[in-house]
């Protein structure tokens, strides 16, 4: 299925390989798309975000956090924190 979004135009898609709970994954995501407005390329904000998941109780097992996967483009979005600011000044 990801593969026809990709060949639709989508740019990169983030996946889960197996079900995650929705508070882990809630939590994940929060620092993942952090990262992402912060302007970091895809593939180091989906690390930050397994990072920080690691960093709030050590002994988290990766099924917790390892489903997510990053398909497609890893550079940073288009836009990014700075460019927002910037736009908010105009």
């Amino acid at each position: 299925m990801g593969r026809g979004f990709l060949y639709a135009g989508a740019g990169a898609l983030l996946t889960s390989l197996w079900r995650v709970a929705d508070a882990t994954a809630a939590r994940w995501m929060e620092s993942f798309y952090r990262s992402l407005i912060d302007g970091l390329p895809k593939a180091a904000a989906a690390r930050s975000a397994h990072r920080a998941l690691l960093a709030e109780d050590g002994a988290t097992h990766p099924a917790y956090w390892g489903a997510f996967q990053l398909v497609g483009d890893p550079r940073p979005l288009s836009c990014s924190r700075d460019r927002t600011a910037d736009r908010s000044l105009t």
